[in-house]
């Protein structure tokens, strides 16, 4: 491949240089993609220090998906798919009364349970750990005709340059927001008198309001250009462009922290067998238990530990959406925490609500411990651009988080690498950054022409995921018009069928690549 200017008058470098801020699935997934392609030296920084393979539990994937962590090198050849070595094929989903009975079946799914530490822990060994950092903050960046210097928060640490910063660092992302700051000076400036007759928005500008709109009429109109291309005042866009940008800052700073849904979720992680004893029927399958606007609660196996595969040695994952508490209310709100603890008055109000669902031993064996039992709030958020589109890139629940429901968090993130990798694949030299509203040149073959390539692709996509959660907890959660409890029931019978959709957009990555 062409080298690449090494930015401080030294030699020419052959390989392109990415820095990922984020080490869990979606950071080491990008790093693998890059590193499989070639042309790409990759290092990974991950903020904390301690052992990451503990803190997710259950996770759906496909059979595309893990024959592609295959071809990566992530999974092993002996990891077999169709055996179930990586994971437990569902395929049926049951919503049952408090006695455990049958009241509604969806079949025809096909989906994998496997072991969010399990994928993590193949995707970890995977990385060359001389390029993987733990206990590294990142600070803020600088971006420059030369690259991106990114700068920690430990000022012993001599910052570092590269040609890519992509951001994997979860729904609470510092790289996120340093973005939206970003933008939002780049836009501050600008008023209809820079857009329209005498000065041109530079590339870049021109690039991200592309991407909010991929038409580009966002960019035409901006201009305020005729049907005949020509610039005339008296059309729309001569108004419009001030309400255009505050519009776009408003969705961006929306973005910047996630939003509360108005329920929580309780996890709890029991034995297989422990279950199966009360009933051996749930083993082999999705359970589910449901009141409108009360309760929603989802149970499946997944690998166990020593990750065993086998009925009877898997682990049973449970996820309980409920109301929060008023005091879990003010707490969130005061606080945002990403995780609350459950005091004396939460248990008793989650005890009172599974019993009146949920079978009796069932609740027992949840709720027998909960010395260190946490629920955490239901959160989302979705970002209007995934890219600065010059450098800088987010991937993951960084560039959108939706709410658990689809269940495709893991997914999505590996998603976006791999479509990532695609469009950055073949890109060598940086666009030169405009420093003034200039027009610049545009090449098709740049690391900036792949970013809004892989942001024009990836963003509707996200979307749909978003406003899929959202379906589905208005579904469990939305206003209720009335308390006919068939219309409950159907909604109720919705919301199963939802969690089964699964996207195909992992096969087409695939297909590809």
């Amino acid at each position: 491949m062409s080298s690449v200017p090494s930015g401080n008058g030294g030699e020419a470098r052959n390989k392109l240089r990415a820095i990922v801020v984020g080490g869990s699935i979606g950071g080491l997934a990008t790093a693998a993609v890059l590193n499989n392609q070639g042309g790409w030296e990759v290092k990974v920084y991950e903020k904390s220090s301690g052992d990451l393979s503990q803190r997710g539990a259950g996770i759906f994937t496909t059979r595309p998906m893990l024959a592609y962590l295959q071809k990566l090198g992530i999974l092993s050849e002996g990891d077999d798919i169709d055996m179930g070595r990586v994971g437990v094929p569902l395929d049926e989903r049951w919503l049952l009364d408090r006695e455990g009975e049958k009241i509604y079946t969806y079949a025809g799914i096909s989906q994998i349970s496997g072991s969010w530490s399990t994928v993590y822990s193949h995707c970890r060994a995977s990385m060359n750990p001389e390029n993987y950092h733990q206990g590294v903050e990142v600070e803020s960046y600088r971006e420059s005709e030369e690259g991106v210097e990114v700068i920690f928060k430990d000022n012993a640490r001599r910052p570092e340059r590269c040609d890519v910063l992509v951001g994997a660092d979860g729904s609470s992302s510092k790289i996120r927001s340093l973005l939206i700051d970003e933008i939002a000076r780049k836009l501050d400036p600008l008023t209809t008198e820079n857009v329209l007759g005498r000065m041109e928005v530079d590339r870049n500008l021109q690039d991200i309001f592309q991407a909010v709109d991929s038409t580009g009429t966002v960019v035409k109109n901006a201009r305020g250009e005729g049907s005949d291309g020509a610039t005339t005042r008296e059309n729309s866009g001569n108004h419009n462009f001030i309400e255009l940008k505050q519009q776009l800052l408003k969705k961006l700073e929306s973005s910047r922290r996630p939003n509360f849904a108005n329920y929580v979720a309780y996890r709890f992680v029991l034995p297989e067998k422990s279950v199966v004893a009360i009933n051996p029927h749930w083993f082999h399958t999705f359970c589910f238990w449901a009141s409108r606007d009360e309760i929603f609660v989802l149970c499946y196996p997944m690998v166990g530990y020593e990750k065993n595969t086998q009925a009877g040695d898997r682990l049973w994952n449970t996820v309980c959406y409920v109301k929060p508490t008023k005091e879990q209310q003010r707490t969130i709100r005061d606080a945002s925490s990403a995780a609350l603890a459950v005091d004396n008055a939460t248990l008793q109000s989650l005890r009172s609500t599974l019993e009146k669902f949920l079978p009796t031993e069932l609740v027992k064996l949840y709720l027998g411990d909960l010395s260190q039992k946490m629920c955490h709030p239901v959160s989302e958020f979705h970002m209007p651009l995934a890219t600065n589109c010059s450098r800088v890139v987010l991937i993951g629940d960084a560039a959108t988080t939706h709410r658990p429901h689809p269940a495709v968090g893991t997914t999505k993130a590996i998603e976006d690498a791999i479509a990532l990798g695609r469009c950055l694949q073949g890109k060598t030299f940086p666009r030169p950054l405009a420093t003034t509203l200039q027009p610049a040149v545009v090449h098709t073959d740049t690391i900036a022409a792949g970013l809004l390539q892989y942001n024009n692709e990836r963003v509707p996509k996200q979307r749909l995921a978003y406003e899929h959660g959202r379906t589905v907890g208005a579904c469990l959660f939305g206003d209720r018009a009335d308390n006919v409890e068939e219309l409950d029931l159907a909604l109720l019978k919705k919301a199963v069928r939802l969690t089964a959709r699964y996207s195909d957009d992992v096969k087409c990555e695939i297909e590809s690549n």
